[in-house]
């Protein structure tokens, strides 16, 4: 998702893709 990607990885947020 772009918008677990636009967020730094700290977030952590659903998308484990991010982190």
């Amino acid at each position: 998702d772009a918008e677990g990607i636009s967020a730094p990885p700290d977030h952590q947020r659903k998308d484990s893709t991010s982190a």
